[in-house]
């Protein structure tokens, strides 16, 4: 069932959400859970139901371990996304 539900959203729903985003220019954040952390500020950040990808973090997220939630800031389009911290926006 899961598989099902994971194909399903990786094969219709995920394209068309990236989609309709990318044309909107638009400014949003998302929850995560970093699955590694790597050399200069980089982390390895998983999303529900999508595959693992690396992104470069700002100064509130040295303290991230693998296992925490983070808060993942995106401009637009996802090439210009950013950890942030952990799991909330006060850190803004």
């Amino acid at each position: 069932m899961r598989e099902m539900v994971q194909n399903i959203w990786r094969q219709y729903i995920l394209p068309k959400t990236k989609e309709l985003f990318a044309d909107m220019g638009v400014l949003r954040t998302y929850r995560a859970k970093v699955v590694a952390v790597g050399a200069d500020n980089q982390f390895t950040i998983q999303a529900p139901f999508e595959d693992a990808h690396t992104l470069p973090g700002v100064g509130s997220a040295a303290s991230l371990e693998p296992g925490d939630e983070c808060t993942v800031l995106v401009i637009g389009d996802p090439i210009n996304s950013i950890v942030l911290g952990d799991g909330t926006l006060s850190n803004l």
